[in-house]
C-alpha cells in the first residue's frame, strides 16, 4: 500500500504562493539536478526556498527546488502572518467511512501485549490514527499527535489508538527514537482491510455513543486543529450529559 499526501497543497501554497503543488510521490530536484526526499524538501520550503512545476503543462511531472530572494521572502512572510490555520476548510473527509454511522467495534491487543477492547469502552471518545513507519506524512505528524495526547492526558474518558501495519519489532525499534504517545497496535493489516483503508495516515474520532464524529485522510495543515476541536466538542458535550442527569 502506498502512502498518500492529502490537502498539504494549502500549506505549501501559503508557503509558496505557486498554482502546482507536488506531492510525496514526486521528482523535486535543484538547478543541479540532485533529488531531495520528500521530508528535506518539505522542510527546505518552511524556511527560504520556493518550489516550482519545471514544466506548467504537465505540472505533477518534475518539480524545481530553488532559493528565495530577500523580497520573495519577506512577502511570504507576510501572507503567513494573515494565515490562521482555523480559516482554512475543513480537512477532506475518507471514502472508508461515513459520518453519524456507528464504527465497527474491534478487539485486539497492543504492542507491548495488552487487551484492547474498544466494546468495552462504551461512553468514551476513541481516537484513531491509522499509520505505517514508511509513511513520511505520517511520521511528520508524530510530534502533533503526541501534543494532542498531553492536551487531554488528564481525561480518561478520551482514548489514544494507533493502528500501525509494521511488525512488532520494525515498530519497537522506531518508537525507541520518535516516542508515538498513542497506544499502539502492530501488524494492523487486518483491520485496515475490514475498513477498507488504503490512504494514510487516516484519522478518525468515534463519539461516546460509538459513532463516527470526525474522520479525514493524509497530511492537512489543521488536521490536529480538528481533532482538537472534535473531541472538545465531543467531551463538552458529555459534561452536558452528566450534569443533566
Amino acid at each position: 500500500m502506498r502512502p498518500f499526501l492529502i490537502a498539504i497543497t494549502l500549506f505549501l501554497s501559503v508557503l509558496t504562493a505557486t498554482a502546482q503543488i507536488p506531492n510525496d510521490k514526486s521528482v523535486v530536484k535543484d538547478s543541479t539536478g540532485k533529488i531531495y526526499s520528500f521530508m528535506d524538501w518539505v522542510d527546505l520550503v518552511q524556511k527560504d526556498y520556493g518550489i516550482k512545476a519545471v514544466d506548467t503543462k504537465k505540472p505533477d511531472t518534475e518539480f524545481l527546488l530553488y532559493k528565495l530572494s530577500d523580497e520573495a521572502i519577506a512577502a511570504r512572510e507576510a501572507r503567513k502572518k494573515t494565515f490562521k490555520v482555523e480559516d482554512l476548510p475543513k480537512p477532506r473527509e475518507t471514502p472508508f467511512f461515513k459520518t453519524g454511522e456507528t464504527f465497527k467495534m474491534f478487539k485486539t491487543t497492543d504492542i507491548n501485549g495488552n487487551k484492547i477492547d474498544l466494546k468495552a469502552e462504551k461512553g468514551k471518545i476513541i481516537v484513531l490514527n491509522f499509520w505505517f513507519i514508511d509513511c513520511p506524512p505520517c511520521r511528520k505528524e508524530i510530534p502533533d499527535l503526541n501534543n494532542l495526547v498531553d492536551s487531554f492526558s488528564k481525561n480518561e474518558n478520551v482514548l489514544f489508538i494507533g493502528v500501525a501495519l509494521d511488525n512488532r519489532s520494525s515498530l519497537k525499534s522506531f518508537l525507541e527514537n520518535h516516542p508515538y504517545k498513542y497506544r499502539i497496535i502492530h501488524e494492523g493489516k487486518f483491520l485496515v482491510q475490514n475498513y477498507n483503508i488504503n490512504t494514510y495516515p487516516t484519522h478518525l474520532v468515534v463519539d461516546q455513543e460509538g459513532k463516527i464524529y470526525f474522520h479525514t485522510m493524509g497530511l492537512a495543515p489543521n488536521t490536529v486543529y480538528w481533532l482538537t476541536k472534535s473531541i472538545n466538542e465531543q467531551v463538552k458535550k458529555g459534561e452536558e450529559k452528566t450534569a443533566s442527569n
